[in-house]
């Protein structure tokens, strides 16, 4: 097979995997075609569609992990002259310029198509910068050819406090962990994963071989937070309560600041009585509850006050629930003194 034939059916299938409408009147792709293994061995990083504006930079970033070839393919409905710049870890790589005849593209079944192949690329960050001298749709889809020895997430997301296991497949030998940032991430000899603190760590695994795989971690603040009202925001003549942040402590605890406001006009609360506040996450399942039968107070009108409640661990249904997402329902009943 020709290499400008074997362009065009990579082309074709990357377009027919897209699936997508592009200049609707000229084109609907409802394609389902059978994966080879060839094509399962494809991982697409990048896949977008878009209208470029003449002489207007577009800008996409995506992450590479360590594999033996990144491809970029473009397509549009009409052959278009114009730039596509690379940069890897914000280091520039090159500029691939485009011309409107048949030297950069190629006529596929229904779209022009280009395609840039890069061998061995740096893993990291990626950015690609596109510039047509024309007004044009276009799509860009960019894929990796999976190595046989590959790290199973490149990218992950977890809470302060939670962990996640990693591993590379295919590898033979030891594996050896490691992460370039202990205070946010710490990773063991098996590849688990603890988030310690919010901010970005990268997690390495080095095979026996000397290849080296990277895993972006990033680790997120678990706390539920809401602005904190006060006697302006409250109905007039009411009294409010309100659970404005809910966290983990070091033990385990789920703690919860709450506070109360007297918008009345001339009573004073001097007892808080059978205060129930129910925490679920954002699925609706329970993480716990706080029940306090009196607490003493003295919140005169016009005033609000703050307090601080704790569930130990061991009266927990959820120790470890992402709380950005919580929500809770509250009773309660007062003394005053008028």
């Amino acid at each position: 097979m020709h290499s400008t034939e074997r362009q065009l059916i990579e082309m074709n299938n990357i377009f027919k995997k897209i699936g997508t409408v592009l200049m609707a009147a000229a084109l609907v792709i409802t394609c389902n075609p059978v994966m080879t293994k060839a094509e399962e061995e494809e991982e697409v990083i990048l896949e977008e569609e878009n209208e470029a504006t003449a002489s207007t930079d577009i800008s996409y970033t995506f992450t590479v992990s360590s594999c033996p070839e990144l491809s970029v393919f473009l397509f549009v409905p009409d052959m278009a002259a114009g730039t596509m710049e690379l940069y890897a870890n914000d280091e520039y790589i090159g500029t691939d310029t485009l011309t409107d005849d048949d030297t950069s593209w190629l006529h596929g079944e229904f779209l022009y198509g280009h395609l840039l192949s890069i061998k061995d690329p740096e893993p990291g960050n990626w950015k690609v910068v596109l510039n047509f001298n024309t007004d044009t749709y276009f799509i860009i889809s960019v894929t990796r050819k999976k190595p046989l020895v590959d790290i199973s997430d490149s990218e992950i997301k977890l809470a302060k406090g939670s962990t996640q296991k990693l591993s590379v497949s295919g590898a033979k030998g030891d594996i050896i962990w490691a992460s370039n940032n202990k205070s946010v991430a710490t990773v063991d000899s098996a590849g688990k994963v603890k988030a310690k603190k919010a901010g970005i760590a990268k997690v390495t695994a080095t095979t026996a071989d000397g290849q080296v795989f990277t895993c972006t971690v990033s680790v997120y603040k678990n706390e539920y937070k809401e602005t904190k009202m006060n006697s302006l925001s409250v109905k007039d003549g009411s009294l409010q309560m309100q659970v404005y942040k809910m966290f983990y402590d070091s033990k385990g605890n789920l703690v919860l600041k709450i506070r109360f406001v007297n918008n009345t006009v001339n009573k004073t609360i001097k007892k808080i009585k059978n205060l129930t506040v129910e925490a679920v996450d954002g699925y609706g399942k329970a993480i716990g509850t706080l029940k306090v039968n009196n607490r003493k107070i003295t919140l005169h009108p016009g005033k609000h006050k703050d307090l601080t409640f704790v569930i130990k661990k061991s009266g927990l249904k959820n120790k470890k629930a992402d709380l950005r997402t919580a929500m809770y329902s509250s009773t309660w009943k007062y003394y005053t003194e008028i």
